[in-house]
C-alpha cells in the first residue's frame, strides 16, 4: 500500500499514529517541556545529510533570551542563521531529539545600584543547577562605586567570587553587594567630608534621607569643595542635620534661584 508518495513497508519507521517515515530518512522531533519560548523545525524528517532549519522565538513577556549553547540536536552541530530566530543544522544518519533553553537577567535592587544575575534562568529549578558558571554585574548609582561582593551557599558559607562570577553550588545563594560613595565626588578624611560635584551633593542628600541619617554626621564637618548647582534639597521634612556644614565660600545654586 502506498500513500501519497510514502510506502507503507515493514521497514518503514512510524513517528505518530498517522505519520510514516521512509526508511532511508529520520525523524525530527522537538523535546516536550521547553518553557519560556517555541522552537520549531521546518520538517519532522529528513534524509542524511538534508539541512535542517530551525525558528527559536523567546517569549517576549519577561525578556527572555536563548540561553548559550542552546538550541541542542545531540551530536549534530548548529549553526546560527542569517535572521535572529533561524538556526541550521545537517541531519545525521539519525534521528534527531531538538531542546532548546531560555533564560532572562536576574535584577536585585539595593541601596544605590542595581546587580544583575546571568545565566539566571526562571524557574529557579534551571538556575540553580550545580557547576553552571553565573556572571554577576554591580551597576552602581551615579555617584557610587562597588565596595564589596559577596555570595553565601544555603549553608551562609562563602562561596568564591572572582571577577565577579562564581560557581553555581548544589542550592540556592544569597548575593550581597556593598556600594560606597565614590572620593571623587564625596571624600571623608576622619570627621571631615568633603561635596565636590552635584554628584557629591546628591549623596549628602541620600545619607541625610536615610535611617541614620540624623545623626549619621553628629559631631562632623560637611565641606564644599566648589560651586555646585543642585537640583534637590538636603533632609526630609524639617532637613534635619545635626553636624556643621562649611561652605568654604562656595555658593549652592538651586534653578529656582538662578
Amino acid at each position: 500500500m502506498e500513500s501519497e508518495g510514502v510506502q507503507d513497508t515493514a521497514a518503514d519507521k512510524r513517528v505518530s499514529g498517522k505519520t510514516l517515515i521512509p526508511a532511508d530518512a529520520y525523524s525530527i522531533e522537538v523535546k516536550d517541556g521547553i518553557t519560556f519560548g517555541t522552537v520549531t523545525a521546518d520538517r519532522f524528517a529528513a534524509k542524511k545529510g538534508t539541512q535542517i532549519t530551525l525558528t527559536v522565538i523567546p517569549d517576549a513577556e519577561g525578556n527572555y533570551k536563548l540561553r548559550p549553547n542552546s538550541p541542542k540536536t545531540g551530536e549534530a552541530k548548529v549553526t546560527k542563521g542569517s535572521e535572529p530566530t533561524k538556526y541550521t543544522f545537517t541531519m545525521p544518519a539519525a534521528d534527531v531529539l531538538v531542546s532548546a533553553e531560555f533564560t532572562t537577567d536576574y535584577t536585585v535592587s539595593i541601596a544605590h545600584g542595581t546587580v544583575t544575575a546571568a545565566p539566571s534562568g526562571f524557574p529557579i529549578d534551571t538556575f540553580d543547577e550545580a557547576e553552571k558558571t553565573v556572571t554577576l554585574t554591580v551597576t552602581p548609582d551615579p555617584g557610587y562605586m562597588t565596595e564589596s561582593l559577596t555570595v553565601t551557599d544555603p549553608n551562609g558559607d562563602p562561596v568564591e567570587v572572582s571577577d565577579n562570577t562564581f560557581t553555581m553550588p548544589a542550592g540556592d545563594v544569597n548575593v550581597t553587594a556593598e556600594l560606597k560613595p565614590d572620593p571623587a565626588h564625596f571624600s571623608q578624611a576622619g570627621d571631615s567630608y568633603t561635596i565636590h560635584d552635584a554628584k557629591g551633593w546628591d549623596i549628602f542628600c541620600d545619607i541625610l534621607d536615610g535611617d541614620n541619617g540624623k545623626t549619621y554626621f553628629s559631631g562632623k564637618t560637611v565641606k564644599l569643595d566648589a560651586d555646585i548647582s543642585v537640583t534637590r534639597m538636603a533632609g526630609k521634612s524639617r532637613h534635619d542635620f545635626t553636624g556643621t556644614f562649611d561652605g568654604q565660600k562656595h555658593p549652592l545654586l538651586y534653578p529656582w534661584l538662578i
